[in-house]
């Protein structure tokens, strides 16, 4: 179900789809596509399966969210879950860390 201010932005790396400020995937060429299925991956973060050109990837969520919805000025490498929620991947739950600041959480 979308959120009727669910945002979407198109994948960087992967141009076929987007994802929303609410943690979900979709195909951009399907209108009203649904979200594509998740998995969890072996450290509990909800991953989903990508591909582009010929070339398939498993990517976080998370990062996909982050990447596309939060200021990173400091250009800082990792994603935290605020409320400390792996599956809570929504924009507002998510910021830029360092790596030492991602070990504090």
């Amino acid at each position: 179900m979308q959120h009727i201010n669910e945002r979407w932005r198109v994948i960087a790396d992967f141009p076929n789809y987007e994802v929303s400020d609410c943690g979900k995937v979709r195909r951009t060429w399907k209108s009203h596509a649904s979200p594509k299925a998740t998995s969890l991956n072996r450290f509990g973060y909800e991953v989903v399966h990508l591909s582009n050109n010929g070339i398939n990837k498993h990517r976080a969520i998370h990062r996909l969210v982050a990447t596309a919805f939060v200021d990173n000025p400091n250009k800082l490498l990792e994603v935290n879950h605020i409320d400390g929620n792996k599956a809570n991947n929504r924009a507002d739950n998510l910021e830029w860390v360092s790596r030492s600041e991602n070990m504090k959480h």
